[in-house]
């Protein structure tokens, strides 16, 4: 698993721009699930697998039920058995605000 992760704040945003059109609660959240995600793909190929979902929770001292790791997975919507980074940011994208905009989580 990969190296803990620390937010300052002035990491540049998703298109590598410092301070873009995103909120900076959101632009937070998208830091953090990349870091979720990148500390999850164990061999940095930039997919997550269930394998590796399992050996990340078990190195923090969790057995997770199949059930959970379903619905990790669950994010796989192209069905190839693998998370990509795109899927998995779409699966914690916070739900629409109730104004009905969208939040300014992913572009």
């Amino acid at each position: 698993m990969a190296d803990e992760v620390s937010f300052t704040g002035s990491e540049a945003s998703s298109d590598g721009n410092p301070g873009s059109a995103a909120s900076p609660n959101a632009t937070s959240l998208l830091q953090q699930a990349e870091a979720t995600f990148k500390a999850l793909d164990g061999d940095g190929d930039g997919f997550v697998t269930r394998d590796e979902l399992r050996a990340s929770y078990k190195s923090l001292g969790l057995d997770l039920p199949e059930a959970a790791l379903d619905q990790l997975m669950s994010a796989d919507t192209n069905g190839d058995g693998r998370v990509d980074l795109e899927e998995w940011l779409r699966s914690v994208e916070p739900a629409p605000q109730p104004d009905g905009q969208e939040p300014p989580f992913l572009d």
